[in-house]
């Protein structure tokens, strides 16, 4: 039957530690000629692993992305603000002022009116901002230059209103933006932190990396969850009380059978724009019917897995 070994001192990971064993049977004491031990590596505590552990946010230029916004046309008026020909509308929705329609961008519309009696010689030309104003009802104005001609082809006399159908008039403002491709590094020491997790035999370590993503405050109802690393999507919330299964960290963490130390991941910034990378180990034990049991390998006085936080590169 075999028995533990215990030494009753101090070791240092990664030391070579050298002992004897006295046996002592009545007057018989027989040492033993000496045994080197080699200390397994032991991985720092994670809540003090500081810069080597840290993110770096990525901007890139992305595709451009057209958008576009329509308004329904209750009223019109034809009018001359100085020399400019232009046409003013009253249209159904306020949408907070009219945000998209402003002097600074000059936007240009195009007027969507094939079934209308008044206005379809319009119908898919365009219009440029001219400004807002309000009347004494309260409802907002908005005008746009037209040509002369396009002024023209309009039958109504100058300066007198006309109510359309909301149903065949239109306009629709069209933008094109460059969507923006934000994405974080992740950068983990490999000295430190990667060559210090233990994989021998049936004992192996695997660093899990999660995440909070947010607006506003960070607080408890900000929920941390696994991220994966190597293009795989994941979304799971983190359980305190138990780890993830053997497969899934490794199918998570590891590439080619080794540890992922350092990546760039892709997130959506409408999701949140803050987040917070945190790493932790897990230590998987090989049991005798093959399975592996995993359990967190650095807790806190409460049982919680103590997770390091990643710090902003450079700083």
């Amino acid at each position: 039957m075999a028995y533990p070994l215990i030494l009753d001192k101090e070791l240092s990971p990664d030391k070579n530690v050298k002992f004897v064993i006295n046996v002592v049977l009545g007057d018989i004491e027989i040492e033993s000629r000496i045994f080197n031990l080699q200390v397994p590596t032991a991985a720092p505590l994670m809540s003090r692993i500081g810069k080597d552990f840290t993110y770096k946010i990525l901007v890139e230029e992305g595709e451009k992305v057209t958008k576009s916004k329509s308004w329904n046309i209750e009223r019109y008026k034809k009018i001359k603000i100085g020399s400019s020909f232009c046409i003013q509308l009253r249209l159904q929705e306020d949408d907070g002022g009219y945000k998209d329609l402003n002097k600074k961008d000059k936007p240009k519309v195009t007027f969507n009116t094939a079934g209308s009696a008044y206005l379809s010689a319009l119908n898919n030309q365009k219009g440029t901002f001219v400004e807002k104003t309000r009347n004494s009802s309260g409802d907002t104005l908005v005008t746009f230059q037209i040509t002369q001609s396009q002024w023209n082809s309009i039958s109504t006399a100058k300066d007198v209103g006309q109510a359309v159908s909301p149903s065949t008039h239109r306009i629709t403002l069209q933008s094109t933006t460059v969507a923006k491709k934000t994405s974080f590094r992740i950068t983990t020491s490999k000295d430190n932190v990667g060559n210090k997790l233990i994989r021998i035999g049936n004992v192996h370590d695997i660093l899990v990396f999660s995440y909070r993503q947010y607006d506003g405050d960070l607080n408890s109802k900000v929920k941390r969850k696994y991220l994966g690393v190597d293009g795989v999507v994941q979304n799971d919330e983190v359980d305190n009380t138990k780890t993830l299964t053997y497969s899934k960290a490794k199918d998570l963490y590891l590439r080619d059978n080794k540890q992922i130390l350092n990546f760039t991941k892709r997130y959506d910034p409408k999701d949140g724009k803050k987040f917070i990378v945190y790493a932790s180990i897990v230590r998987y034990i090989k049991k005798s019917d093959g399975s592996w049991d995993g359990e967190w390998l650095q807790v806190n006085n409460n049982d919680e897995p103590i997770w390091a936080r990643a710090v902003v590169e450079g700083v």
